[in-house]
């Protein structure tokens, strides 16, 4: 059994409450690879610089995640600098450099056309589908998003979620995509946007505020759609 994932492998700047680290390997791509690659194999596709190395490669080879579909070119790896301070489900941008992301065509291995499962990892929407498209045999597409893609990328977006069985999105970005502040019921127009049939049940785990977490069948921070 495999996934591939398609999104950023990247350096970022990160503060938090419990402080500040420069120039991080990280990236959306990175991050998934990493947890999946705990339970199944990975195959990652993303582009990166000249700045990307033996040390990062080290990373994923560690965890025998097969980065045949990483792309090497000339230029500066994709790089962001942010902060997570008054509220760590929502990522404040202080910096974007896409570098050798600006021109990103994914690129899909041979190898990695036999996957069973594919995550489409938080990059343009447009990158997204056409992914999508390209591997039409997977068993099961998840994907991820946040704020810019909803706000500037709405149209091109809403239609990478028409072709998703699963979407993973916070109580932010929840709220955003339905265009409701009420939890509950932007949970429900989530489910409409994304064309679900009465079959599936919607299973939300939601973190709150309290010392403990709730779930409930038609709420929304991490949720996921489970058939």
């Amino acid at each position: 059994m495999s996934i591939t994932v398609v999104g950023s492998v990247a350096y970022d700047s990160i503060e938090t409450p419990a402080g500040r680290r420069e120039r991080c390997l990280g990236g959306a791509a990175t991050y998934f690879s990493l947890a999946a690659s705990f339970f199944t194999d990975v195959r990652v596709i993303a582009v990166v610089g000249e700045d990307f190395g033996p040390e990062q490669e080290a990373v994923f080879a560690a965890r025998n995640i097969d980065t045949r579909g990483i792309e090497h070119t000339a230029g500066k790896s994709f790089f962001w600098e942010g902060s997570y301070l008054e509220n760590l489900n929502e990522a404040q941008t202080r910096s974007t450099e896409l570098n050798v992301f600006a021109t990103f065509e994914p690129k899909i291995p041979d190898a990695y056309r036999d996957s069973d499962f594919l995550f489409l990892a938080n990059i343009d929407p447009i990158l997204q589908r056409r992914v999508r498209d390209a591997m039409p045999a997977v068993k099961l597409v998840a994907g991820d998003t946040m704020n810019y893609w909803i706000k500037d990328h709405r149209p091109a977006l809403l239609e990478v979620l028409k072709g998703l069985d699963v979407l993973l999105i916070n109580d932010t970005e929840a709220r955003m995509l339905a265009g409701n502040n009420n939890l509950v019921q932007a949970a429900r127009a989530a489910c409409t946007i994304l064309l679900l049939p009465a079959s599936i049940r919607v299973s939300v785990s939601l973190m709150s505020r309290m010392s403990r977490p709730f779930s409930t069948s038609s709420s929304a921070g991490l949720w996921s759609l489970i058939q």
